[in-house]
């Protein structure tokens, strides 16, 4: 006995996230190539997917007339005995060889009323038959609409027609062809890649608009291709260059069954990409990175919204996981930002070149204290933006100032314990406080660290025997102590001048 499922419970729990609408279309879509790819079409017959755009007729006043649904017609295998079995049993793994979950067609009814199906196949003798329901809550497998008819049209192929968008979907559905395009391209761009990629059509306000040429066009010219390893695990990253009339921000997607999952802004990683950049030849572009490998194929949830990615650090494991390595998201996005920076480097040069000037120019006019800092350019040009306002150089140079100067108060107090020439080390520590004081009085509570090294140094030179003494205790005691408060008071009245 099989055991039902009640569609309305099963289209509850299906997540579909309301900024990301055109998800039950991408479904519908890639069923489409699945079943293209199942007929084994002749080579004279090509595969195509054809998405007809629905808009509301009512709201006339608008510039662009809202999309209110979705027709997507394919030349595939059709809904035979095989695939209306599996279309009928939740979590199906008839195509979990193909990257398939068995729950796409459920979010068809998250996000519209309901599904017009309509498909057109050959039954184990050759006849054409042609199936024809309609799918919404209340379906039920057993109806008889569901049951095969002779055909009345000469080939195989399905037509579904996603009706009524539902409200808590409507302002985030794209309203421009171009921007249904853009979603389309990128959400099946690793399919678009593929020497077998069946002819894709958008049909929007009596216009056609052919995929693959738009693609082929705008988007595959500019392809990088790379691969790295994490844990013996292996990614790849596609690069695209696309023009700015399909693209509004650079973006790096993770991807899963050669499908869009989700992606990272690589301006909140990346600060040259917060706006958009010229090629050589003085063309605006927006990068987009894809990352795609067996991992995030095993990872992906079962909605298609994020990856499984898991926590070696979750206090409820007990033990470590020794037959499955877990790689966090960061790693991957970390090793794939260093592919995108190569892609990208004759750009980013370009641009770190601007910026030198611009920070030169700053040091050299309102802040000559930070002329040192100009030779690790190399260390901080990658942090600032593109166009870096006073305050932003102001706060990396003084970030990278100070850090500079940690380095060099841990490495003398780690070096302390070495010490037997204090001429050496008052040395040091004298040049360090130098630099450490035009921070401000404040900063030189960073010398109570010191101060312990001091000690230190003046109890082993107590006990040393008077024959290993190379200098006077007396000067060394001197030296230690009074310079410092002689750089204090300094520092004070220096301070209390500039206010």
């Amino acid at each position: 006995m099989s055991i039902r499922v009640n569609i309305a419970n099963q289209v509850r729990q299906t997540t579909v996230l309301q900024w990301r609408p055109l998800l039950p279309l991408f479904e519908a879509v890639m069923n489409s190539f699945q079943a293209i790819k199942e007929a084994s079409l002749p080579e004279t017959v090509p595969g195509r997917v054809t998405v007809e755009v629905v808009r509301d007729p009512r709201q006339l006043d608008l510039d662009q007339l809202p999309i209110t649904g979705f027709r997507i017609i394919d030349n595939g295998i059709g809904l035979d005995d095989t695939n209306y079995d599996s279309f009928n049993t939740a979590f199906s793994p008839h195509k979990l060889g193909r990257g398939g979950k068995g729950l796409g067609r459920f979010t068809w009814l998250k996000a519209f009323e309901f599904a017009r199906v309509e498909s057109t196949f050959r039954d184990d003798d050759g006849a054409l038959l042609t199936r024809s329901f309609r799918f919404d809550e209340d379906y039920d497998m057993d109806d008889e609409r569901g049951l095969p008819k002779p055909s009345t049209v000469s080939a195989t192929g399905t037509t579904i027609e996603l009706v009524e968008l539902k409200a808590a979907y409507y302002e985030q559905c794209p309203r421009t062809t171009e921007a249904l395009i853009q979603k389309l391209i990128e959400h099946f761009i690793l399919v678009l890649l593929a020497k077998d990629c069946p002819t894709v059509a958008v049909v929007d306000l009596s216009t056609k608009h052919n995929l693959k040429e738009i693609f082929d066009r705008d988007y595959k010219a500019t392809a990088s291709h790379h691969q790295f390893e994490i844990s013996a695990n292996s990614f790849t990253l596609h690069g695209f260059r696309l023009p700015t009339s399909r693209a509004t921000k650079h973006k790096l997607v993770y991807a899963a069954d050669q499908r869009s999952v989700l992606s990272d802004r690589l301006s909140d990683h990346l600060p040259n990409l917060t706006s958009r950049l010229e090629d050589e030849n003085g063309k605006p572009f927006f990068y987009l990175g894809i990352v795609q490998g067996k991992y995030l194929t095993e990872h992906v949830n079962t909605n298609r919204t994020d990856f499984d990615f898991g926590n070696p650090e979750d206090a409820e494991l007990e033990l470590p996981l020794t037959d499955h390595q877990l790689i966090p998201k960061a790693d991957i996005r970390s090793k794939a930002l260093e592919f995108v920076s190569d892609d990208l480097r004759d750009v980013i040069q370009t641009i770190n070149s601007a910026k030198l000037d611009r920070i030169r120019r700053y040091v050299q006019e309102e802040a000559p204290q930070y002329r040192m800092l100009l030779k690790h350019s190399a260390e901080f040009l990658d942090k600032l933006t593109p166009s870096p306002q006073r305050a932003e150089m102001e706060a990396v140079l003084q970030f990278l100032r100070e850090t500079e100067l940690k380095k060099d108060s841990s490495r003398i107090i780690r070096e302390a314990g070495k010490i037997t020439d204090y001429e050496a080390y008052h040395r040091e520590l004298t040049d360090f406080l130098g630099r450490y004081n035009e921070l401000g009085v404040s900063a030189l509570a960073q010398y109570v660290q010191h101060r312990r090294i001091i000690l230190d140094f003046l109890e082993r030179a107590i006990k040393l025997p008077e024959e290993k003494k190379n200098f006077s205790l007396e000067k060394v005691v001197h030296q230690l102590v009074f310079p410092i408060s002689i750089r204090l008071r300094r520092s004070h009245r220096a301070n209390k001048t500039s206010g």
